[in-house]
């Protein structure tokens, strides 16, 4: 056996048994004190009388004097006695009862009239809540298709003021070429002759005939005033033409300009005249 650890285990053991007297209030002395007493293996006695644990003693009930007796009775006399219920007879409990059933059914019908009430409530301000919300949207769609027409007002009156304008500078050009045709119709006419000095026709005076044939094609480099030369993808073999008042495209034909429509710059597309546009075009025509 190993004394060491055997010697360590006991003083373990001993040290909790003398912890466990001091907590119960056996011990005579002080834990260390007594330890000290148990190392050195002298017989100790204590002169001081330890503290005896137990239930204590009950104290003697005191006898009752006169006084308690009398305040005693005095507190009796003056004590009502409690008075008796009644006895009801069985009518006198069948109404009672009914009546109570009554106050039952009464409370009950009061409670669910106030939250038939509540709940009507709630759903009047629901749907006033819904009534004004589509009455603020039905204004605000009237409004939208209000701004839309007013919008689709203008552009038609712009297009139209536009056709106009181009209706009156059509009606001028026809005059002036009107003007122009009759001038040359009330010159006197110049025989024309040829290198042997014959007569092959005539000529209104002050014209003269080309020498060439290739004078007679038109020239596409003339631009006509208020336009500019203009390219486009979808027409790459044309020599178009921009009107920059309005921007409107025409393109040529013959000694003419044919209006073909409207060049939108944020789409970069060619936008083609609409059908009252076109129907003008050709009473004008």
């Amino acid at each position: 056996m190993n004394t060491t650890n055997f010697e360590k285990f006991m003083e373990r053991e001993l040290n909790a048994f003398l912890k466990e007297l001091n907590r119960l209030n056996l011990l005579s002395t002080s834990l260390k004190e007594t330890k000290s007493h148990l190392l050195s293996g002298d017989a100790y006695e204590s002169n001081v009388k330890s503290t005896k644990v137990g239930r204590p003693k009950k104290s003697k009930l005191r006898e009752p004097s006169e006084m308690d007796v009398i305040s005693d009775l005095t507190a009796k006399a003056e004590s009502k006695p409690k008075p008796k219920k009644a006895k009801m007879s069985k009518e006198e409990k069948a109404a009672a009862k009914e009546a109570k059933l009554k106050e039952k059914a009464a409370a009950k019908e009061a409670k669910l009239k106030e939250k038939a009430a509540a709940k009507a409530a709630k759903l009047k301000e629901k749907q006033e809540k819904k009534a004004l919300a589509d009455k603020l949207r039905e204004e605000k769609k009237q409004q939208k298709l209000l701004l839309k027409e007013q919008k689709k007002a203008a552009k038609i009156a712009a297009k139209k003021e536009a056709a106009e304008a181009k209706k009156a500078k059509a009606k001028a050009e026809l005059e002036r070429k009107q003007k122009e045709a009759q001038a040359l119709m009330n010159k006197t006419d110049v025989p024309i002759t040829n290198s042997e000095g014959e007569v092959v026709g005539s000529k209104v005076e002050s014209f003269n005939l080309p020498e060439d044939q290739t004078e007679l094609k038109q020239d596409d480099s003339v631009i006509p005033e208020g336009f500019q030369s203009f390219q486009h993808e979808s027409r790459p073999n044309e020599s178009l033409y921009l009107e920059i008042s309005d921007q409107s495209v025409y393109t040529r034909k013959g000694d003419d300009l044919e209006h073909i429509g409207y060049f939108d710059e944020a789409s970069n597309t060619i936008i083609p005249p609409s059908d009252d546009e076109l129907d003008e075009l050709s009473d004008t025509e």
